[in-house]
Order: C-alpha cells, then sequence, then structure tokens
C-alpha cells in the first residue's frame, strides 16, 4: 500500500461556510417546493398499467400532449412489476382489475418493496364499488381517475402527484445531505463520535440482533509525542492514513469511525472471535510497515487495540463500549503495540480501578411518527347537520380534536387560530364557497401546506379540476360513509406528519450544522486574527490596522454587490493582505527613513514571500493550501500591491487581471495606510484621505471599486471610529 508524502493541508477537505447552510427546500405560497419547473416536471417517469391496450395508448397520449417525454406502458401486470423493480420510476397510474393481478394486489406488493414503498400510485377504474375504493385507499393508493379518463383531470391529478413527491423527496435528499455533514469526520472521512453512538444504539435496538457483534477500539500510541516533535500537520496525516488502512481493510458489513482525537473503532458481525482479531491485527501491521513521509523524514506509528464481544451479559451499548475501552487500557499500560480481548483477560483486570472510571456513550432520542389519530380536523361547512354527522363518524374511528366552522368567512380565521393537521371542505356554502377558501389558504403562509379534502355532493367534473388545479388532496362525495372517510383521513394525516417529520428532523439538523459551522467560523476567524497581528505587529504600532483592512473590504464588496459567502470570506482573508512581512528583517520595517533601492526591493518580497507561506511557490506546490478562505487570502497577498494600470508589483498585472479581492483590499489598505497614524507619520485628515484616493482612480486603483468606496463611506467612516486604536487621537 502506497502513500503521497504528507505534504498538503489536512484540514483541507473541510469546506469552509461562514453562514448557515441553505440546504432546506422553501416552500413558495402556493405549497409546492421551490426548484420544481414546468421542464422538470415533465422529465418526470410515469408507468402507465392496464390490461387493456386502448386504455394505455389514450392516456399515454394524453400524458404526451400535456407535455410529460417520459411515459411507460404495460399490459401486463408481471412485465410492469419487473420493470419497476429494475427502473425506478416517479408516479405509477394503475388499473384496479385486470385478469392476470388484481390492483390491489400490485399495490399491497408495491408498498412492502423498500425501492416502491413510496411511490405514488394513482388508481384507474371504471367501478363506483365502494368497497373496491376503500380496499384501494386502505393498500396505499395516492388518488383515482375514473375511466374513461378525461384528458385535463388526469393531467391535473398527475400532477398534484409529482408536485407532493418532488416536494417529499426534496427534504428526505437534503436531510441525508446534512445528516452526512454531521455524521462524517472532515478530517478522516470516517463516521464521527455522534454516527458510531447512534449506529451502536440501533444495533442494540434491534430484535433480532445476534451474540455475534464486536467492537474494536483503536488507540495511536504516543500521538501527543508525534505531534510535539514534528507537529500538528504530520499528526494529522498519520490519523489520515489510520484511517485509510482502516477504511481499506473493512467490509461493506463493517462499521468504521473516528471517535475522538487519535481514537478510532470497529463495529462488526463475525461468527468468532479469532476473525475480528485477524482484522485488528492486519490494520496493526499495516501501519507499523507504513511509515510516514513528512518533509522527508519516515514517521513509524504502532496502534493499542481493545477487543470485547457482546455477550449474554453484555446486555447494553455501554457495557460493550466499557469491556472493549478497559481492554485497550490493558494494551497501553501492558506496553502498547498490543491486541486484548476482554473476554481473555476479564479475571485479570476485574478489580482494577480504571474500569470504575467509565466513559459513557449518551442515550439517543427518537421521534417516532405521530399517530394520525391525535391530528387536528376542522370541518368547514354550512350545514350543521353535516359537521354533526362527521364529528360521528370520525369519532367513532378514534379521532378525538375535531372541530367545525360553519361560518365560511370565518373559515381562515378559524384555520389561523387552531392551525388544523387536515381541512374537511365543502364547497358549496354560502358568503364564501370552498374553492375561493382553499385558494386563499394555499396562498396565505404558515398554513398554505395543511392537507384539504373537498368534500361535495357535485359530479360537475369542472369543480374538482379546479379543486385540483388548487392543489386539493383528496375528495369526499357528499354523504361521505363512515369507512372511506376514516381511510382517507388517515392517509392524508399520516402523509401530513411525516412530511412534518420530515421537515422538522430537517431543521434540527440544519440548525446543529449552523451551530458547528458558526464554531468552526469563529476557531477560523480567531486563528487568521493571531497570524495577522502577528505580521502587523513587526511593521506597524496600529494593531486594529488588519481588522480595519478586513472590515473596509467587507463594505465595499458589500457595495459592489458580491455574494454574501464571498465577502465574509473577503473580511477575514483581507486580514492577511500582509502576512508576508513576517520574512521581512526588522532593520527593514522599522527604518524610519526613507528605504533605499536595495531595501525597498527586498520589502516588495512580502508578495512573494506570503505566497510562500500559503503554499503557492512552484517549489512547494504541493503544498498549497486548497481551503477557498485560505486561496483567497494568498491571491489578496500577491496581488494588493498590484495597479490599475499593471505598474504594480509583484507581477505587473493590470486592469482586470488583478483578482477582484485583490483590487478590493488595494483600495482598503491604502485608505487605513493614509488615515491612520504610524511610527513614521501622522494620520491625514478624512479629506486629504478621499482626495488621494481620487487621485488613484484609473492608475493605482480599479475606477469601480473606488466608486464602491465612496458610495459606502458613511460606513467606512463608521467602521473607523469603531475600529480606532487606543493611540491615535489625530482622526477626524
Amino acid at each position: 500500500m502506497m502513500y503521497p508524502d504528507m505534504q498538503s493541508d489536512p484540514s483541507s477537505e473541510t469546506v469552509f461556510r461562514p453562514g448557515p447552510m441553505d440546504m432546506i427546500p422553501r416552500v413558495a405560497s402556493n405549497g409546492v417546493a421551490d426548484g420544481l419547473t414546468e421542464d422538470s416536471l415533465f422529465q418526470s417517469k410515469i408507468l402507465v398499467l392496464d390490461d387493456d391496450p386502448s386504455t394505455t395508448d389514450i392516456i399515454r397520449r394524453n400524458l404526451l400532449e400535456a407535455g410529460f417525454q417520459q411515459v411507460m406502458q404495460f399490459n401486463s401486470p408481471c412485465k410492469a412489476i419487473e420493470y419497476l423493480q429494475n427502473h425506478p420510476q416517479d408516479i405509477a397510474l394503475l388499473d384496479i382489475r385486470m385478469p392476470e393481478i388484481d390492483g390491489i394486489r400490485i399495490l399491497d406488493f408495491l408498498r412492502n418493496k423498500k425501492e416502491t414503498q413510496y411511490l405514488p400510485v394513482i388508481v384507474l377504474t371504471a367501478v363506483t364499488d365502494d368497497k373496491t375504493r376503500l380496499a384501494a385507499l386502505n393498500a396505499g393508493a395516492s388518488d383515482f381517475v375514473n375511466k374513461p379518463v378525461i384528458p385535463s383531470e388526469l393531467v391535473a391529478r398527475v400532477k398534484n402527484a409529482l408536485t407532493f413527491k418532488h416536494y417529499a423527496d426534496r427534504i428526505e435528499q437534503n436531510a441525508t445531505m446534512v445528516q452526512r455533514e454531521l455524521d462524517f469526520d472532515a478530517l478522516t472521512q470516517l463516521r464521527n463520535r455522534r454516527a458510531f453512538e447512534n449506529y451502536l444504539g440501533n444495533e442494540f435496538s434491534r430484535d433480532d440482533v445476534s451474540d455475534n457483534m464486536s467492537l474494536i477500539l483503536f488507540d495511536i500510541d504516543n500521538f501527543k509525542n508525534t505531534n510535539d516533535q514534528f507537529g500538528h500537520r504530520a499528526g494529522d496525516g498519520i490519523l489520515q492514513q489510520l484511517a485509510q488502512i482502516i477504511s481499506e481493510s473493512c467490509t461493506c458489513d463493517e462499521f468504521a469511525s473516528r471517535i475522538g482525537g487519535d481514537e478510532f473503532a470497529i463495529i462488526c458481525h463475525h461468527e468468532v472471535v479469532d476473525r475480528t482479531r485477524e482484522l485488528a491485527q492486519r490494520i496493526s501491521n499495516l501501519i507499523k510497515q507504513t511509515p510516514l513521509n513528512y518533509k522527508g523524514q519516515n514517521i513509524t506509528s504502532t496502534i493499542s487495540i481493545g477487543i470485547a464481544r457482546r455477550t449474554p451479559f453484555t446486555d447494553t451499548r455501554e457495557k460493550l463500549f466499557d469491556h472493549a475501552d478497559a481492554a485497550l487500557y490493558h494494551s497501553k499500560r501492558g506496553g502498547r503495540d498490543a491486541i486484548s480481548v476482554y473476554s481473555e483477560i476479564e479475571q485479570e483486570i476485574g478489580g482494577h480501578a480504571y474500569l470504575k472510571q467509565k466513559r459513557r456513550i449518551p442515550t439517543r432520542e427518537e421521534g417516532d411518527i405521530q399517530d394520525p389519530r391525535n391530528g387536528r380536523i376542522l370541518i368547514i361547512d354550512d350545514e350543521p347537520a353535516v359537521t354533526k354527522m362527521l364529528d360521528k363518524q370520525l369519532r367513532k374511528a378514534d379521532y378525538q380534536l375535531i372541530e367545525a366552522e360553519h361560518d365560511a368567512l370565518k373559515a381562515l380565521d378559524r384555520i389561523n387560530e387552531w392551525r388544523p393537521d387536515l381541512i374537511i371542505l365543502d364547497i358549496r356554502m354560502p358568503g364564501l364557497n370552498g374553492l375561493e377558501i382553499l385558494k386563499r389558504l394555499r396562498g396565505t403562509d404558515g398554513i398554505s401546506s395543511i392537507p384539504v379534502l373537498i368534500m361535495t355532493s357535485s359530479s360537475d367534473d369542472r369543480i374538482r379540476m379546479a379543486a385540483l388545479q388548487l392543489q386539493a388532496n383528496d375528495f369526499l362525495t357528499k354523504p361521505a360513509k363512515p369507512a372511506e372517510l376514516a381511510a382517507r383521513v388517515h392517509n392524508s394525516l399520516l402523509m401530513k406528519f411525516q412530511h412534518d417529520q420530515l421537515r422538522e428532523f430537517s431543521a434540527k439538523l440544519r440548525f446543529e450544522v449552523e451551530v458547528r459551522t458558526n464554531e468552526l467560523f469563529a476557531t477560523r476567524r480567531e486563528a487568521i486574527l493571531c497570524l495577522a497581528r502577528t505580521a502587523e505587529s513587526r511593521d506597524t504600532d496600529t494593531g486594529q490596522h488588519v481588522l480595519r483592512v478586513g472590515r473596509y473590504a467587507a463594505i465595499i464588496g458589500r457595495e459592489l454587490g458580491l455574494d454574501h459567502d464571498f465577502v465574509s470570506w473577503l473580511e477575514l482573508a483581507a486580514q492577511l493582505h500582509d502576512v508576508g512581512k513576517i520574512a521581512i528583517p526588522d532593520s527593514i520595517l522599522y527604518k524610519p527613513g526613507k528605504l533605499s533601492d536595495e531595501e525597498y526591493e527586498i520589502m516588495q518580497t512580502h508578495c512573494q514571500q506570503a505566497d510562500r507561506i500559503f503554499g503557492g511557490d512552484a517549489e512547494n506546490a504541493i503544498n498549497a493550501c486548497t481551503s477557498p478562505l485560505l486561496q483567497m487570502a494568498a491571491r489578496i497577498a500577491s496581488s494588493h500591491h498590484e495597479r490599475w494600470d499593471g505598474k504594480g508589483y509583484p507581477n505587473g498585472l493590470g486592469g482586470e487581471e488583478i483578482p477582484i479581492e485583490g483590487r478590493i483590499t488595494s483600495v482598503a489598505d491604502v485608505f487605513d495606510a493614509i488615515s491612520s497614524k504610524r511610527h513614521y507619520k501622522k494620520a491625514f485628515d478624512l479629506d486629504s484621505c478621499f482626495r488621494l484616493l481620487e487621485q488613484g482612480r484609473g492608475t493605482q486603483f480599479d475606477p469601480r471599486v473606488l466608486d464602491a468606496f465612496f458610495s459606502a463611506s458613511d460606513k467606512i467612516v463608521e467602521a473607523m471610529n469603531e475600529l480606532q486604536d487606543q493611540v491615535e487621537s489625530d482622526h477626524v
């Protein structure tokens, strides 16, 4: 196994984001998730199954004429099922009565398969038999289309089902993406402690878990000494090396993670402990046989290992972890570079004090999907007899949170006040009809996504079409039959609670990511400020200079309309504009008079020195920073002395060749230099500062950047006063 020299920044895999991660789908006022365009909707994959070829031909033609581009038609249920298993679809239209296999059995089959359990299925039926419709609902039908199909109704129902599917998919995808952000260690790309705890908890919560589960804990020997001797970058390289060896040694059934600074874990399921020991020994041998090459030196590492196996007495994950931890400690205590199995040393270590100091794993709380019977149901109908009948039928089906509103004009106020989980809405009411209420509901933030069951005695297809276009979720025919009412209410509430749970889960994950992102941002900001002040302390007595330059640059960037994240990075990166001065001799930095030509040339090399610090020079290109923030800082440090007319240094760049962040920092740096008191000069007043900057328009400075500076001059002056140095007294 070959590993490259440890020359790159180990932390470079972490993508820096200064603000909250905007990964949760936004909901428009009409209840549709952002990002669903007509083009993407018409790219949906649709499967149509009916034993009558003429019916599938008509449906396919109607869908194609409406703009859908991927419609497959089948007349054989067996072939359709086989196709679905190998070719995922976005929606299926399914006939209910077929001679080969009836639609109810196909629905049951689809709902019991992981790949198709959430596939929207619209049932095609010519029957009016309530038992058949109810059976289809109970089997998981999403909607119905009557045969012979009305093209406009068919298209509207398909679009509605696809819109809700897209919304749920977006939430689930983003939850998965954020989950990965939370569950993977940025340095090693293995799962982290959080993921380890969750996985181990899930293993112990399973009813079918066997006693062949083992836990291996790894700890790098003398890791602190390695960090102290070679530096943290070498230490990070060793962590990455061990993580890669562990990852390549494990199979897909073995769960590997980094659970602490230099600690790793593998959860595996082996029939005998010898197989677990073989895996641990193989990893131990590989880390010893593969020294890390760091700056021409080979660093050899060893690891101590503890193994514990689940037994009838190890009935909790805490006990399993404690036993593996005790075995690991035994390996450390016995001289390191060793493997200990808890069952083999249990008698020996049973009385030792370190077993009493257990590193407990926190218990994970799981949220269950809410019971639909706990859903709040609001019935809107002008006839008290109807609402009373529906209330009675729903209470018999164990629904208890039911309210009624008979005045259509007060319906929206009642919805806003009570926030129901489901609305049963009559179409024909005096004052305000159901369609108008539905339209206003879908256009009101906070309540636009509440599912609505339309209740009507009308058979007018135009009314149904209008309701569908306003995203009605389902229909009830008056008078409602108790079994059908209960089934439709149950399905609507179940879908509502599932969507709510996904949204809440996504919001929770998003909050956790924001907290971690903000912590990372604060840590990096402090590190950058320390480095910037280190460089600045060797040059001037203006301790706030780097903060002001960063703030000015951000104000200018914002005035230019640059991206929020870019501006946030710019404020930090601009603080490192003079980091190369660390390498300039004191005799030049502190010289009170004018520099000689030779000294000035040396002073100019601080741009190249910055390039070397950021790893951008050709000789050490492999060492270049890959963090976007530090890459921006490198561009600023090497270009903020370039001039718009091409007469600057170090590379004589001109105009748009100079990175925009360099052009911005140039104006910010010069303004702070002339408006601040230095050890070799007094501060200029503001009018003089602005006049001097204007004199550089089109020669030293980008005119557009200068315009942005002057447009935001009030904010610039405000920042200047806020970040004024204690020793300064000459500012206006």
